[in-house]
């Protein structure tokens, strides 16, 4: 059976068509499957043993009681007592600490009405108290860690590199050991990352 010229080049025009088509998918699946990708080890990492010890009252790291006990103190609108060390060498997580009491006064409200399903109750117990605090600050240590992933993404991007370079240099980020340890612990160090790389 002979094809007419017409028939050819609709059939041509067709294959050109679905061939597009599979192009594009494969083109979104790249850019949406290499980052979701990227994002989940980052978080596996960060998240993997987060609470570990918490429930037997155990903290790995000497610094994070007196860093607690600070945030606390910010919580309570005590912003000039410090944990008993000296402010010029112990000061670094100050910083992170208001951090961290911003976005918990922010949160922990709707945390709250959500647990406690309704929105009474008094004003002054809206915010952590004792160990709760503990589980916030790792919790927040593991977002701005995953922040910093983002953030090692879009500087590459903004110093022109290409877009794979980009998610390279998120991966290795991702990966970096020194990042995931940090983000395990309620101390300060994951803000040298974090403002850093927000520098």
């Amino acid at each position: 059976m002979a094809v007419s010229p017409g028939d050819w080049a609709l059939e041509e025009s067709g294959k050109t068509g679905s061939g597009t088509m599979f192009s594009k998918l494969y083109s979104v699946l790249k850019w949406a499957l290499v980052p979701s990708l990227i994002f989940l080890v980052a978080l596996d990492l960060r998240t993997s043993g987060l609470f570990r010890g918490l429930s037997s009252a155990v903290e790995y790291h000497p610094d994070v009681p007196k860093q607690i006990r600070q945030l606390g103190n910010y919580l309570d609108g005590n912003y000039t007592k410090h944990y008993g060390g000296d402010p010029f060498y112990d000061g670094y997580p100050y910083g992170l600490n208001r951090v961290d009491e911003g976005i918990i006064r922010i949160v922990y409200p709707f945390w709250a009405a959500v647990r406690d399903h309704s929105l009474s109750g008094d004003a002054s117990s809206r915010a952590p108290a004792g160990s709760e605090l503990y589980y916030w600050t790792r919790s927040l240590r593991v977002l701005y860690g995953m922040i910093v992933v983002l953030l090692a993404f879009v500087i590459s991007r903004r110093l022109g590199m290409p877009r794979w370079t980009g998610l390279l240099t998120a991966f290795v980020v991702a990966l970096a050991p020194l990042s995931v340890t940090v983000s395990h612990t309620a101390t300060g160090d994951v803000g040298v990352d974090l403002f850093a790389a927000l520098a």
